[in-house]
């Protein structure tokens, strides 16, 4: 299983090194990627501590790589796939976190007290996120509007449907908290689905 971690890891970063490659020159995406880097970094040397399965860890370099894939092509704007770029790599980073949690907890019976630490888990899930969307914000605050990990860029507003209420409220307000809560409502409802899923693996398909 630590052989298979470490491949995995490997071909991640051959990967990348294109992605740092051809980012070279744009200061920002450059740090942005090295950011990123440095959280998968994390991630393998705390599989063992976190209990991180080789199909959770695997989830989570997949989203870092989707990230990398749509800052570099500008998928962000134009998405090569039927939901908009920032939903599939929300959706693959927060599966992944709420199977990180779910495993490391190792369900085996559920009872009562088991359901109040699924909640936890909802809850813990969702304020990384949360996390995610303040540090957008600040973002935009210091450095305007930017593309790159964890910064507010012109992707993040080119996703919403405009309408005349819209741009109405956009005017008066500015149109980032339509992104925010877009994604915040993503992270959601891809953490309880994972949930569910990872419940119902551990019912019916759990090694006894």
């Amino acid at each position: 299983m630590k052989e298979i971690n470490l491949y995995i890891f490997m071909l991640f970063i051959f990967l990348n090194l294109f992605f740092l490659k051809e980012a070279i020159t744009n200061k920002i995406l450059l740090i942005g990627f090295v950011f990123m880097f440095l959280l998968a970094l994390i991630s393998f040397i705390l599989i063992k501590l976190l209990k991180i399965t080789t199909f959770s860890f695997s989830l989570l370099l997949l989203a870092i790589f989707l990230h990398n894939l749509g800052s570099l092509f500008g998928y962000y704007y134009t998405s090569p796939v039927f939901l908009p770029w920032d939903y599939v790599t929300h959706i693959v980073a927060m599966a992944a976190l709420t199977m990180i949690f779910f495993n490391y907890f190792n369900f085996k019976k559920f009872n009562s007290k088991n359901i109040i630490l699924l909640v936890l888990i909802l809850l813990a899930v969702n304020g990384m996120g949360a996390l995610v969307e303040i540090n957008e914000y600040l973002s935009y605050i210091f450095f305007g509007l930017k593309d790159g990990a964890f910064l507010f860029g012109g992707a993040d507003y080119e996703k919403i449907i405009i309408t005349n209420e819209v741009i109405t409220e956009i005017e008066m307000h500015g149109g980032g908290w339509y992104d925010s809560m877009d994604d915040l409502l993503v992270n959601l409802y891809t953490s309880i689905v994972t949930l569910i899923l990872c419940i119902l693996k551990s019912k019916f398909f759990s090694r006894k």
